[in-house]
């Protein structure tokens, strides 16, 4: 189970000082002696939410809203939060399909990296897996090419099909994985729609309503880091649209 209790994020905010005379702008300058003031932002304030083995979370929001920042949290990219959080054993991030991929690999050495990664506790692949890996990626013929040499679309299909052949708990999706050629958007819906069913939660980030309301069945509708409305997607959207 993912469990989120008054989950809150503040980040540092870096502003230099700005000096009262043009004699003492000079005299900072020479001297580098410029100070800098530090504050602190709050992109999310007290989170609150559950989600059960297999169900899915819609997050809704404007740009700025917190939707990003609360998926690099659960992603472990963000590490100063208070509050509590509960993250089931395995989690993959698909946030930046290519974040993981090492250009100055080969995609097959790409996969080894990726699964390793991800998947500690078992050994190195056998030769089926390798090949099941492949097929589904579809770049059987350049898959002894060096990544740098990948389009984005190609490095985004290595990253999926590397990271979820085997099962996951959870899986973190932003809406970037839904663009791109139809193939690999019809491929990537049928493997998460599959392993929804086998007890994975998914949580996706977007803008659009058709996509959330088609794989979600939880909303959450963020405003400024505020947690405005959780529950039913539909009933959430509904109260996003009202507020627009």
């Amino acid at each position: 189970m993912l469990k989120l209790e008054n989950i809150t994020l503040d980040i540092p905010v870096y502003n230099l000082a700005i000096p009262k005379t043009l004699n003492r702008y000079v005299i900072d300058h020479i001297l580098k002696t410029k100070k800098k003031e530090k504050n602190f932002k709050r992109i999310l304030d007290n989170i609150t939410l559950e989600l059960n083995p297999g169900e899915s979370l819609g997050i809704i929001g404007k740009n700025g809203s917190g939707k990003t920042s609360l998926l690099r949290i659960l992603a472990g990219v963000y590490k100063t939060y208070s509050g509590k959080l509960t993250l089931p054993p395995k989690v993959a991030s698909f946030l930046d399909l290519n974040a993981c991929v090492n250009n100055e690999l080969s995609g097959i050495e790409n996969i080894l990296l990726i699964t390793k990664f991800l998947e500690k506790d078992k050994k190195i692949l056998e030769k089926k897996q390798i090949e099941d890996i492949i097929e589904f990626s579809g770049l059987k013929d350049s898959i002894f090419n060096l990544t740098k040499t990948y389009s984005s679309g190609m490095r985004g299909r290595l990253m999926f099909a590397s990271s979820t052949y085997f099962s996951k708990d959870l899986i973190l999706i932003d809406e970037n994985i839904f663009v791109g050629d139809k193939s690999f958007h019809k491929q990537a819906v049928e493997k998460i729609n599959k392993m929804k069913k086998e007890g994975c939660s998914i949580i996706l980030a977007s803008h659009s309503e058709e996509l959330l309301k088609k794989y979600c069945e939880k909303g959450l509708y963020l405003k400024k880091g505020i947690q405005e409305n959780y529950g039913e997607i539909d009933k959430v959207i509904k109260g996003y649209n009202q507020d627009e």
